[in-house]
């Protein structure tokens, strides 16, 4: 039977894996991505605090195959200790600018990962003006919105302040 990365749980063996594949299979890379990135290690009952840890592993994975070298991704995880996932999410999504974590996911096709995708996805956590500012920085990107995320707003979701 083929190495299926979805039902890995060990991070040594999916980096392995993303090593030999990321060149020829970059489909296979990308599962393999995702999956590590879903291997936080906490017990987390909040979907949306679940997210965070996967973006943050996503955005340093990519800092360590960039540079070879483990850099945590120390200002955003801090600011969710002191402010909370929901305002860290906020912040990022109605930053003037992008910040350099989207530059680095979008870069590497890993959107899904970012504050602003996250926002969208999630809606209904976020206030109507945080929700649009996220869906106006993706689509200043090229970048399509998450599918239930695009019907759910047409029909006027997301207009809750979080």
């Amino acid at each position: 039977m083929p190495y299926d990365p979805d039902r890995e749980v060990d991070p040594a063996k999916l980096r392995t894996f993303m090593e030999r594949v990321k060149v020829g299979e970059p489909d296979l890379y990308r599962r393999a991505f995702r999956r590590l990135c879903s291997l936080t290690g906490r017990k987390i009952d909040d979907p949306l605090e679940a997210e965070f840890d996967a973006c943050v592993a996503a955005l340093e994975q990519i800092y360590w195959e960039e540079s070879g070298k483990h850099k945590r991704a120390r200002r955003i995880t801090d600011k969710r200790g002191r402010d909370g996932t929901v305002e860290t999410f906020r912040y990022l999504a109605m930053k003037r600018d992008p910040s350099d974590g989207f530059l680095h996911l979008v870069d590497n096709g890993l959107a899904e990962f970012t504050a602003e995708h996250v926002v969208v996805r999630y809606h209904d956590r976020f206030s109507a003006e945080a929700v649009e500012c996220a869906r106006r920085r993706l689509a200043d990107f090229g970048i399509e919105l998450p599918r239930e995320a695009a019907v759910s707003n047409m029909a006027g979701v997301g207009d809750q302040d979080a």
